[in-house]
């Protein structure tokens, strides 16, 4: 190793030296004016860019043209030129030369009509150039030339000279600062430059040591001469001011120039401490290795640099690895050891701070290890020289949490997902917790109703008694007795009741002990509601066959009687002929009913096609229009211009609407409004016919859809019922909305994908 003197050892581009570039250049295009040129343009060399920055002579040119010429590349044009050939380049005409390229704008400004570029290089060193120019054409005389020649010349050599001195400088500041004791020899080995850090650990001035032989040097200091191994790194012991022996770490390197050595550099710096601390360090491992040999969990030795030192016994029968194959190993995810995190845990600076955290780690056979990792900091000094971890395996711990926590899950999933609804209550009888499913069944949250806290708080009075009865049973040792669901109705919080089935579940703990209980609430609307339909479908079948057997026999007569009545009208008085038209009349009506209790009996095939819901409608009130202007009703559409298909029976659709609509019409006593609305939804369509007629009571409105009942004067209670049939038929509902003074909206919905059963015969 050694150290070369060079021209550019240390750069010459720092702000210092700029200004002083600056200023040379800035003389130089004063003596050139005062040489009664008419002008000179400067380029300064930038050695980062190598490129050609405007220097003094640009301040005249105008601020708006700077942007437009920057820089100049030393290969650019005819400038370049002077600069890569190392001579001055003439430009006798500069209107008449052809590549002038960006400088054209800058001579046009400044009037130049002739024009010398004069390098400033001095021994392969570029500086930059300067160009003079005169606003006549002139040609240069070798006078010109070897003047300007020479201006180049001593202004490299100025501006080389302070280059020079610039790195001296800086030398001499990077050698007296210098945090390591320095010293230089000079080709003798004599003392010539010591610098503070040096003579402050030696405890003594530099006038003390300047033009000392190096050799007693050592001497001062208890080392012999045979010690020294020149222009190499080496330990030695020395004593120091105050007699204490102290370790140095010893370097010496020669200073050559032209392959010659001038003398040598001498660096010691003190590793006392540093050596001590690999001491202490070297002793407390000792001690851990001791420690670590008989501990049932694996501990690990790292360095400062997450380097694995050390592994006892334990780490092998864990994770599979002998010691010597992870040894000197990069710990980083090996054994779980995130030492990312540690360092952001233990970077206080606490001598007694632990990182604790639980992770997962892979064996030797990629296994997974759960693991309890706890790791703290090794320091000396408050200096942070490495990290002891304890690795300890909870993987049956682990276990037996993660099957705790499918248990729980599984609870969970139980309760919250159950259909029907649970309440959880402790052998008290108080309230634990709800499902969702409950909530829904009663339309609100225990946290609303801060008063329901017991079992009894949500059931009906009556039922208390049997309630309590079930709790006092486990009291009584009777938990295998066998109980019955207790059938009951709820209140929902919108007033209505919810008829439910109640059965009681002990809560039992892996102990075996009894902590509470299980009440599993069922909702039974769907199953009454099934009922009702189950029983009414019973009476609409007897009404069916009893409908049939009545149409048939009434059926016969009646052509007999309509037959005889056309016979008597040939012939007939007036009176007579008017007594036949109503006897016609009537007939006309028992006929309608035979032919709905027909129809009843045995509804017709529905032919289902795909049909446009918005033609149906407007067929349908077309052929109602007449009826209902006769009742100074009007009835108004609300349908959407998209075509809305479903899959149905025309005939049977067009049916439903003339019977509701009729309904509707006949209803007023006098002028009213009625609006169909027809709205397509997700999966179904909704038709509404809304009147603002008088409405239907209350109390009738249960009754609507009984076979035979009817508000109407001349109705036959059949009406409705045979089209919520057909609508059911077409995988729809009916239902009906009144309120009295208000008016009544009858909602028809039919599912849009419609796939209609196939009969048997099919």
């Amino acid at each position: 190793m050694s150290v070369v003197l060079n021209d550019n050892a240390f750069g010459w581009n720092s702000l210092d030296d700029q200004n002083s570039v600056e200023s040379e250049f800035r003389h130089l295009v004063s003596e050139i004016l005062d040489s009664e040129y008419d002008g000179c343009l400067t380029f300064i060399y930038d050695e980062s860019s190598h490129a050609l920055r405007p220097g003094p002579g640009f301040d005249a040119i105008p601020k708006e043209v700077h942007p437009v010429f920057p820089y100049m590349g030393t290969d650019a044009d005819f400038v370049g030129q002077s600069l890569v050939e190392r001579r001055l380049v003439v430009v006798d005409d500069v209107e008449a030369h052809p590549s002038l390229g960006a400088f054209d704008t800058v001579l046009r400004i400044v009037c130049a009509r002739s024009l010398w570029i004069v390098p400033v290089v001095l021994d392969g060193r570029i500086f930059g150039l300067f160009a003079v120019y005169h606003k006549t054409k002139l040609k240069i005389h070798k006078t010109d030339e070897r003047l300007l020649s020479l201006m180049a010349v001593n202004l490299a050599k100025t501006l080389q000279y302070s280059e020079t001195l610039s790195m001296k400088v800086r030398y001499e500041q990077l050698f007296l600062h210098h945090p390591f004791g320095m010293m230089r020899l000079d080709r003798n080995d004599i003392i010539v430059e010591i610098n503070e850090a040096l003579t402050t650990f030696l405890g003594d001035t530099k006038r003390t040591f300047i033009g000392m032989d190096f050799t007693r040097f050592l001497t001062r200091l208890g080392v012999t001469p045979d010690e020294i191994r020149w222009n190499t790194s080496d330990h030695l012991l020395i004593r120091d001011v105050h007699g204490q022996s102290r370790n140095i770490l010893w370097l010496t390197v020669p200073i050559k120039e032209d392959d010659r050595i001038h003398g040598r550099f001498v660096v010691m710096r003190d590793i006392t401490d540093f050596l001590d601390m690999q001491h202490e360090l070297r002793t407390t491992q000792s001690m851990l290795t001791s420690f670590v040999g008989n501990s049932a969990d694996a501990i690990m030795v790292i360095d400062v640099n997450g380097t694995l030192m050390e592994v006892n016994p334990a780490f092998e029968r864990i994770f599979g690895w002998k010691s010597d194959e992870v040894v000197n190993l990069y710990v980083q995810d090996l054994a779980g050891i995130d030492l990312s995190l540690v360092r952001r845990q233990l970077s206080d600076g606490d001598d007694n701070a632990l990182c604790f955290y639980e992770t997962r780690a892979r064996d030797k056979y990629n296994h997974t290890v759960d693991v309890d990792v706890a790791i703290h900091a090794i320091r000396h000094n408050g200096i942070l020289s490495g990290f002891v971890a304890v690795v300890r395996n909870i993987s049956v711990r682990k276990e037996a949490e993660n099957q705790l926590r499918k248990s729980e899950k599984r609870y969970q999933s139980l309760l919250h997902q159950n259909p029907n609804g649970i309440v959880a209550v402790n052998l008290k009888g108080e309230i634990v917790e709800v499902n969702q499913a409950f909530e829904r069944l009663v339309g609100f949250t225990l946290r609303d109703r801060h008063q329901v806290n017991h079992i009894t708080d949500i059931v009906p009075t009556p039922y208390h008694g049997e309630i309590r009865s079930w709790l006092l049973w486990n009291h009584a040792g009777t938990l295998d007795r066998e109980i019955k669901p207790l059938e009951m109705e709820l209140v929902h919080r919108r007033g209505h009741t919810v008829p439910v089935a109640v059965t009681r579940v002990p809560m039992v703990t892996s102990a075996g002990t009894m902590e509470g209980y299980f009440f599993i609430v069922e909702d039974l609307t769907e199953r009454k509601r099934a009922e009702e339909i189950f029983r009414l479908s019973d009476k609409l079948s007897g009404v069916g066959q009893l409908a049939a057997g009545v149409a048939h026999e009434i059926r016969n007569p009646l052509t007999a009687i309509r037959g005889f009545c056309r016979l008597m009208e040939e012939g007939s008085t007036p009176t007579q002929m008017r007594y036949l038209q109503i006897v016609q009349s009537e007939l006309s009506r028992i006929e309608l009913i035979v032919g709905e209790m027909m129809a009843l009996a045995k509804p017709a095939v529905a032919v289902f096609r795909s049909e446009i819901v918005r033609n149906i409608i407007e067929e349908v009130v077309t052929l109602m229009n007449a009826e209902a202007l006769l009742h100074n009703v009007s009835i108004q559409l609300d349908l959407p211009k998209a075509p809305v298909i479903i899959q149905c029976d025309v005939n049977q659709m067009k049916q439903v609407l003339v019977n509701i609509i009729k309904n509707a019409v006949e209803a007023f006593h006098e002028s009213g409004v009625i609006r169909i609305t027809l709205r397509s939804k997700e999966d179904f369509i909704e038709i509404s016919v809304e009147d603002n007629g008088p409405g239907i009571p209350e109390e009738d409105l249960e009754l609507l859809g009984k076979p035979f009942f009817t508000t109407k004067e001349k109705g036959t209670g059949l009406g409705l019922l045979v089209s919520r049939r057909i609508v059911q038929a077409h995988g729809g509902t009916l239902h009906v909305r009144s309120k009295l003074a208000e008016g009544t909206t009858v909602l028809l919905r039919l599912p849009l994908n419609f796939e209609p059963a196939m009969d048997e015969n099919d």
